[in-house]
């Protein structure tokens, strides 16, 4: 059945030092089984006070998160994916200054079952457009990039292989589970580098790049960061980038 919406709201949060506002729109569902007062979905509009700025920024986000080229209502929008099983989201700016823009989305889609992913957008607020890894890293140095990161994922596998060596001998997973476990990340995870999906912060590039499971076993996924601060890799960083950032 189709849920009705109890509540849909927007306003502007204004944030210290930064260029951008965001408007948010706020939707519930409207269901016996959704009492909470709070809303269901809260989804980032950008404003930069540019018009041709905000399409290209705002355009980027909603295509991604749901698919839809260009749509001209981001609120309609929003309300069909929450019809098609959009059960939660939210939303979470982990830098906005005058140069850069980078945010998260964390969504919850439900259908035979419920599963959860995140976004990541990384945008000039000038301009509008992406920030992506070869704007952040020395076209020269970005395989030494790479193998910087590599090197840290492969440590991260091997310390969640030792506590899963460890929960195997004292039979807290059973040899099926740990054989699949040990297994998949040896076939996928470790195998493969991908240093396109980031997010910035003030002081530091985190690197996402998850050794993601099925849905089935989920909550034995390795967990890990692959953080990396500026001024650890300052030498590696582009100039253009490192005027951007100013936290030096």
């Amino acid at each position: 059945m189709k849920f009705l919406f109890l509540f849909i709201s927007l306003f502007s949060v204004f944030l210290a030092d930064a260029q951008v506002t965001i408007e948010e729109i706020k939707l519930k569902f409207g269901s016996e089984f959704h009492k909470s007062k709070d809303a269901d979905v809260i989804y980032p509009v950008i404003s930069t006070n540019n018009k041709i700025t905000d399409d290209k920024i705002n355009n980027r986000i909603i295509e991604e998160l749901t698919g839809a080229l260009k749509p001209t209502v981001i609120r309609k929008t929003l309300m069909q994916q929450m019809n098609e099983g959009l059960a939660e989201l939210d939303y979470y700016i982990s830098l906005n200054t005058k140069n850069v823009l980078s945010l998260k989305l964390i969504a919850l889609g439900c259908g035979a079952h419920c599963s959860s992913w995140n976004l990541y957008f990384n945008f000039d607020p000038v301009t509008g457009e992406p920030i992506g890894i070869n704007d952040v890293i020395n076209k020269n140095d970005l395989d030494s990039f790479r193998t910087i990161v590599s090197r840290d994922k492969t440590k991260a596998l091997a310390r969640d292989r030792k506590v899963k060596d460890s929960l195997f001998a004292h039979h807290a997973i059973d040899s099926a589970t740990y054989e699949f476990v040990t297994g998949y990340v040896s076939d996928n995870c470790v195998k493969e580098l991908h240093v396109e999906k980031f997010i910035l912060s003030a002081n530091s590039l985190e690197i996402i790049d998850r050794c993601e499971f099925p849905y089935a076993a989920r909550d034995m996924e390795p967990l890990y960061e692959l953080k990396y601060s500026y001024k650890k890799i300052r030498p590696l960083l582009k100039s253009d980038f490192i005027k951007k950032i100013n936290s030096f």
